[in-house]
Protein backbone atom coordinates (compact mmCIF):
# COMPACT_ATOMS: atom_id res chain seq x y z
CA UNK A 1 0.00 0.00 0.00
CA UNK A 2 2.78 2.55 0.93
CA UNK A 3 4.41 1.96 -2.26
CA UNK A 4 1.52 2.37 -4.23
CA UNK A 5 1.07 5.54 -2.51
CA UNK A 6 5.19 6.64 -3.10
CA UNK A 7 4.03 5.74 -7.16
CA UNK A 8 0.67 7.89 -6.91
CA UNK A 9 2.67 11.09 -5.51
CA UNK A 10 5.59 10.23 -7.73
CA UNK A 11 2.96 10.35 -10.12
CA UNK A 12 1.03 13.41 -9.39
CA UNK A 13 4.75 15.43 -9.48
CA UNK A 14 5.39 14.46 -12.31
CA UNK A 15 2.42 15.80 -14.09
CA UNK A 16 2.82 19.12 -11.78
CA UNK A 17 6.03 19.27 -13.62
CA UNK A 18 4.72 18.73 -17.07
CA UNK A 19 2.19 21.63 -16.00
CA UNK A 20 5.09 23.91 -15.02
CA UNK A 21 6.83 23.12 -18.35
CA UNK A 22 3.90 23.51 -20.38
CA UNK A 23 3.13 27.13 -18.82
CA UNK A 24 6.74 28.16 -18.82
CA UNK A 25 7.28 27.18 -22.57
CA UNK A 26 4.21 29.05 -23.42
CA UNK A 27 5.06 32.37 -21.33
CA UNK A 28 8.91 32.24 -23.32
CA UNK A 29 6.91 31.88 -26.35
CA UNK A 30 4.54 34.49 -25.60
CA UNK A 31 7.44 36.75 -24.28
CA UNK A 32 9.45 35.98 -27.68
CA UNK A 33 6.72 37.03 -30.03
CA UNK A 34 6.03 40.16 -28.06
CA UNK A 35 9.48 40.70 -28.05
CA UNK A 36 9.52 40.64 -31.71
CA UNK A 37 6.35 42.59 -32.42
CA UNK A 38 8.72 45.49 -30.74
CA UNK A 39 10.75 45.44 -33.44
CA UNK A 40 7.91 44.95 -35.96
CA UNK A 41 6.12 48.60 -34.39
CA UNK A 42 10.01 50.45 -35.13
CA UNK A 43 10.18 48.98 -38.54
CA UNK A 44 6.68 49.80 -39.49
CA UNK A 45 7.96 53.57 -38.25
CA UNK A 46 10.43 53.53 -41.01
CA UNK A 47 13.06 53.81 -38.39
CA UNK A 48 15.32 51.58 -40.37
CA UNK A 49 18.63 51.94 -38.64
CA UNK A 50 16.93 51.22 -35.18
CA UNK A 51 14.93 48.25 -36.94
CA UNK A 52 18.00 46.86 -37.82
CA UNK A 53 19.70 47.01 -34.80
CA UNK A 54 16.52 45.00 -33.03
CA UNK A 55 16.22 42.24 -35.43
CA UNK A 56 20.26 41.89 -35.64
CA UNK A 57 20.17 41.33 -31.78
CA UNK A 58 17.17 39.25 -31.59
CA UNK A 59 19.21 36.66 -34.03
CA UNK A 60 21.73 36.36 -31.78
CA UNK A 61 19.14 35.10 -29.16
CA UNK A 62 16.91 33.16 -31.57
CA UNK A 63 18.91 32.15 -34.51
CA UNK A 64 15.85 30.12 -35.72
CA UNK A 65 13.66 33.36 -36.31
CA UNK A 66 12.49 32.91 -39.65
CA UNK A 67 10.63 36.82 -39.23
CA UNK A 68 13.74 38.54 -37.60
CA UNK A 69 15.80 37.89 -41.33
CA UNK A 70 12.43 38.44 -43.12
CA UNK A 71 12.67 42.05 -41.53
CA UNK A 72 16.66 42.34 -42.16
CA UNK A 73 15.84 41.26 -45.70
CA UNK A 74 12.86 43.86 -45.40
CA UNK A 75 15.19 46.64 -44.34
CA UNK A 76 18.35 45.47 -46.81
CA UNK A 77 16.16 46.32 -49.55
CA UNK A 78 15.18 49.71 -48.28
CA UNK A 79 19.10 50.42 -48.00
CA UNK A 80 19.31 49.15 -51.79
CA UNK A 81 21.77 46.68 -50.44
CA UNK A 82 19.91 43.65 -52.56
CA UNK A 83 23.19 41.18 -52.47
CA UNK A 84 22.18 41.22 -48.68
CA UNK A 85 18.57 41.25 -48.94
CA UNK A 86 18.50 38.35 -50.62
CA UNK A 87 20.59 36.13 -48.48
CA UNK A 88 18.60 37.32 -45.26
CA UNK A 89 15.18 36.04 -47.64
CA UNK A 90 16.75 32.70 -48.53
CA UNK A 91 17.39 32.46 -44.30
CA UNK A 92 13.95 33.32 -43.71
CA UNK A 93 12.80 30.92 -46.28
CA UNK A 94 15.18 28.32 -45.50
CA UNK A 95 13.67 27.99 -41.72
CA UNK A 96 9.99 28.49 -42.91
CA UNK A 97 9.39 28.03 -46.35
CA UNK A 98 5.13 28.16 -45.77
CA UNK A 99 5.27 32.08 -45.76
CA UNK A 100 3.74 33.52 -48.74
CA UNK A 101 4.64 37.14 -47.57
CA UNK A 102 8.27 35.97 -47.15
CA UNK A 103 8.57 33.94 -50.48
CA UNK A 104 7.22 37.11 -52.27
CA UNK A 105 10.13 39.42 -51.25
CA UNK A 106 12.48 36.82 -51.89
CA UNK A 107 11.24 36.83 -55.41
CA UNK A 108 11.15 40.52 -55.75
CA UNK A 109 14.90 40.68 -54.46
CA UNK A 110 15.77 38.50 -56.71
CA UNK A 111 14.25 40.25 -59.02
CA UNK A 112 15.77 43.33 -58.97
CA UNK A 113 19.11 41.82 -58.54
CA UNK A 114 18.81 40.07 -61.88
CA UNK A 115 19.70 43.87 -63.55
CA UNK A 116 22.81 44.45 -61.44
CA UNK A 117 24.85 41.06 -62.27
CA UNK A 118 26.23 39.88 -65.36
CA UNK A 119 24.98 36.72 -67.63
CA UNK A 120 25.83 34.07 -65.71
CA UNK A 121 24.47 35.27 -62.30
CA UNK A 122 21.24 36.09 -64.32
CA UNK A 123 21.24 32.59 -65.41
CA UNK A 124 21.15 31.11 -61.52
CA UNK A 125 18.87 33.61 -59.98
CA UNK A 126 16.21 34.25 -62.70
CA UNK A 127 14.85 30.64 -61.69
CA UNK A 128 15.22 31.41 -57.82
CA UNK A 129 13.03 34.80 -58.59
CA UNK A 130 10.55 33.00 -60.54
CA UNK A 131 10.49 29.77 -58.26
CA UNK A 132 10.06 31.66 -55.15
CA UNK A 133 7.00 33.69 -56.79
CA UNK A 134 5.13 30.68 -57.93
CA UNK A 135 5.13 29.27 -54.31
CA UNK A 136 4.23 32.73 -53.13
CA UNK A 137 1.10 32.57 -55.07
CA UNK A 138 0.95 28.57 -54.43
CA UNK A 139 0.40 29.14 -50.65
CA UNK A 140 -1.78 32.13 -50.66
CA UNK A 141 -3.43 32.64 -54.18
CA UNK A 142 -5.00 35.84 -52.46
CA UNK A 143 -1.46 37.56 -52.74
CA UNK A 144 -2.39 39.94 -55.08
CA UNK A 145 1.65 41.58 -54.89
CA UNK A 146 2.77 38.40 -55.46
CA UNK A 147 0.87 37.80 -58.46
CA UNK A 148 1.42 41.30 -59.81
CA UNK A 149 5.63 41.01 -59.48
CA UNK A 150 4.89 37.03 -60.91
CA UNK A 151 3.11 38.01 -63.92
CA UNK A 152 6.59 41.13 -64.95
CA UNK A 153 8.43 38.16 -64.22
CA UNK A 154 6.59 36.32 -67.08
CA UNK A 155 6.26 39.54 -68.91
CA UNK A 156 10.12 40.14 -69.47
CA UNK A 157 11.96 36.88 -68.98
CA UNK A 158 13.42 34.99 -71.98
CA UNK A 159 10.81 31.77 -72.95
CA UNK A 160 13.54 29.81 -72.14
CA UNK A 161 13.39 31.46 -68.36
CA UNK A 162 9.96 30.75 -67.88
CA UNK A 163 8.81 33.73 -69.84
CA UNK A 164 5.08 33.87 -71.33
CA UNK A 165 2.80 36.52 -72.47
CA UNK A 166 -0.53 34.17 -71.66
CA UNK A 167 1.15 33.81 -68.47
CA UNK A 168 1.71 37.35 -67.48
CA UNK A 169 -1.54 38.31 -68.72
CA UNK A 170 -3.57 35.48 -66.94
CA UNK A 171 -1.60 36.74 -63.38
CA UNK A 172 -2.32 40.41 -63.95
CA UNK A 173 -5.94 39.55 -64.67
CA UNK A 174 -6.02 37.04 -61.11
CA UNK A 175 -4.78 40.18 -59.61
CA UNK A 176 -7.10 42.57 -60.53
CA UNK A 177 -9.98 40.06 -60.20
CA UNK A 178 -8.81 39.37 -56.41
CA UNK A 179 -8.57 43.26 -55.77
CA UNK A 180 -9.86 45.93 -58.31
CA UNK A 181 -7.84 48.18 -56.44
CA UNK A 182 -4.68 47.42 -56.35
CA UNK A 183 -3.11 50.03 -58.57
CA UNK A 184 -0.14 48.39 -59.25
CA UNK A 185 -1.41 45.89 -60.98
CA UNK A 186 -3.13 48.23 -63.71
CA UNK A 187 0.49 50.03 -64.34
CA UNK A 188 2.60 46.93 -64.65
CA UNK A 189 -0.14 45.56 -66.84
CA UNK A 190 -0.38 48.57 -68.67
CA UNK A 191 3.74 48.43 -68.92
CA UNK A 192 3.42 44.65 -70.30
CA UNK A 193 0.59 45.51 -72.76
CA UNK A 194 3.18 48.28 -73.76
CA UNK A 195 5.36 46.07 -74.30
CA UNK A 196 3.24 43.89 -75.97
CA UNK A 197 2.07 46.76 -78.40
CA UNK A 198 -0.98 46.19 -77.03
CA UNK A 199 -1.89 49.66 -76.89
CA UNK A 200 -5.13 50.19 -76.47
CA UNK A 201 -5.39 48.01 -73.58
CA UNK A 202 -2.25 49.48 -71.99
CA UNK A 203 -3.77 52.98 -72.34
CA UNK A 204 -7.38 51.37 -70.22
CA UNK A 205 -5.43 50.08 -67.65
CA UNK A 206 -3.02 53.62 -67.43
CA UNK A 207 -6.65 55.36 -67.20
CA UNK A 208 -7.94 52.97 -64.52
CA UNK A 209 -5.03 53.50 -62.42
CA UNK A 210 -5.26 57.50 -62.72
CA UNK A 211 -9.62 56.71 -61.58
CA UNK A 212 -8.22 54.98 -58.53
CA UNK A 213 -5.20 57.83 -57.79
CA UNK A 214 -5.56 60.66 -59.73
CA UNK A 215 -2.73 61.98 -58.69
CA UNK A 216 -0.60 59.19 -59.68
CA UNK A 217 2.06 60.83 -61.96
CA UNK A 218 4.13 58.23 -62.91
CA UNK A 219 1.13 56.94 -64.42
CA UNK A 220 0.83 60.37 -66.12
CA UNK A 221 4.32 59.66 -67.48
CA UNK A 222 3.43 56.39 -68.75
CA UNK A 223 0.94 57.52 -70.60
CA UNK A 224 3.07 59.95 -72.62
CA UNK A 225 5.54 57.49 -73.23
CA UNK A 226 2.52 55.09 -74.53
CA UNK A 227 1.60 58.11 -76.62
CA UNK A 228 5.00 58.62 -77.84
CA UNK A 229 5.89 54.59 -78.40
CA UNK A 230 2.76 54.00 -80.89
CA UNK A 231 2.37 57.63 -82.47
CA UNK A 232 -1.37 57.48 -80.91
CA UNK A 233 -3.53 58.93 -78.29
CA UNK A 234 -1.56 62.55 -78.97
CA UNK A 235 -4.49 63.80 -76.98
CA UNK A 236 -4.31 62.12 -73.82
CA UNK A 237 -0.61 62.12 -73.75
CA UNK A 238 0.12 65.73 -74.58
CA UNK A 239 -2.32 66.45 -71.44
CA UNK A 240 -0.64 63.77 -69.43
CA UNK A 241 2.64 64.80 -70.00
CA UNK A 242 1.91 68.63 -69.25
CA UNK A 243 0.11 67.98 -65.76
CA UNK A 244 3.14 65.92 -65.13
CA UNK A 245 5.30 68.88 -65.69
CA UNK A 246 3.36 71.33 -64.13
CA UNK A 247 2.25 69.08 -61.25
CA UNK A 248 4.92 66.69 -60.34
CA UNK A 249 6.32 66.98 -57.06
CA UNK A 250 9.73 67.68 -56.55
CA UNK A 251 10.94 63.75 -56.14
CA UNK A 252 9.83 63.75 -60.10
CA UNK A 253 12.41 66.02 -61.06
CA UNK A 254 14.84 64.05 -62.44
CA UNK A 255 11.77 62.53 -64.92
CA UNK A 256 11.23 65.87 -66.33
CA UNK A 257 13.63 65.26 -69.09
CA UNK A 258 12.14 61.93 -69.89
CA UNK A 259 8.63 64.27 -70.06
CA UNK A 260 10.10 66.81 -72.43
CA UNK A 261 10.90 64.16 -74.60
CA UNK A 262 8.24 62.22 -74.51
CA UNK A 263 6.67 65.44 -75.23
CA UNK A 264 8.56 66.61 -78.34
CA UNK A 265 7.79 62.94 -79.50
CA UNK A 266 4.35 63.74 -79.71
CA UNK A 267 4.72 67.34 -81.27
CA UNK A 268 6.69 65.54 -84.18
CA UNK A 269 4.16 62.69 -84.65
CA UNK A 270 1.47 66.15 -85.27
CA UNK A 271 4.16 67.58 -87.22
CA UNK A 272 4.53 70.20 -85.09
CA UNK A 273 8.11 70.79 -85.34
CA UNK A 274 8.36 74.44 -83.43
CA UNK A 275 6.57 72.83 -80.35
CA UNK A 276 9.22 69.81 -80.73
CA UNK A 277 12.12 71.54 -81.30
CA UNK A 278 11.14 73.86 -77.74
CA UNK A 279 10.40 70.24 -75.75
CA UNK A 280 13.70 68.45 -77.18
CA UNK A 281 15.50 71.45 -76.21
CA UNK A 282 13.92 71.40 -72.30
CA UNK A 283 15.35 67.69 -72.35
CA UNK A 284 18.42 68.29 -73.75
CA UNK A 285 18.87 71.26 -70.61
CA UNK A 286 17.87 69.21 -67.75
CA UNK A 287 19.64 65.83 -68.85
CA UNK A 288 22.50 66.78 -71.20
CA UNK A 289 23.89 63.57 -70.51
CA UNK A 290 21.16 61.53 -72.49
CA UNK A 291 21.88 60.63 -76.57
CA UNK A 292 18.54 60.13 -77.33
CA UNK A 293 17.68 63.67 -76.28
CA UNK A 294 20.54 65.19 -78.39
CA UNK A 295 19.76 62.86 -81.18
CA UNK A 296 16.48 64.16 -81.33
CA UNK A 297 17.09 67.66 -81.18
CA UNK A 298 19.62 68.01 -83.65
CA UNK A 299 17.35 66.35 -86.23
CA UNK A 300 15.45 69.70 -85.84
CA UNK A 301 18.60 71.56 -86.06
Amino acid sequence: MKNENIKLETKRLDLITLILMIILLGASMVNAQTDIQQGVEIFNKKNYYGAKRFFTEYIEKNKESAEAYYYLGRIAMEERDLEQAVEYFDEAVDIDASISEYQTWKGIAYIQLLSTVDFMKQGLYAPRAMNALETAVELDPENVNARTWLAGYYAQAPVFAGGSKTKAIEQYEAAIRIDPGFIPAYINFGIALMGFEEYDQALHNFEKALELDPDNYQTLLFIGKLSAASSRFTTQGELSLKRFLDQAPEEYTKQKGEAWWYLGTIYMNKGNEGNARSAYENAVNLDPEKEEYQKSLKKLM
